[in-house]
């Protein structure tokens, strides 16, 4: 029982230092679709509501100190 308890706290330690890093990319919005789905929208007498929009992977920018 003791082996358990101590095996879980080490697990626990360990998976929350496993998340603890900085991705090197970032989601934003893909203005450049949402614009073109707009228009064609807009032409079409449709009205759009992005309940999700959508989103694509772009680098991070790189901070400076």
């Amino acid at each position: 029982m003791k082996a358990i308890i101590v095996s879980m706290i080490v697990f626990l330690f360990l998976s929350g230092c496993a998340t603890n890093y900085r991705s090197k990319t970032t989601f934003v919005t893909d203005n450049e679709y949402v614009s073109q789905v707009e228009a064609v929208a807009q032409r079409r007498g449709v009205d759009v509501v992005w309940v999700n929009p959508p989103k694509q992977r772009v680098q991070r920018q790189e901070e400076k100190k």
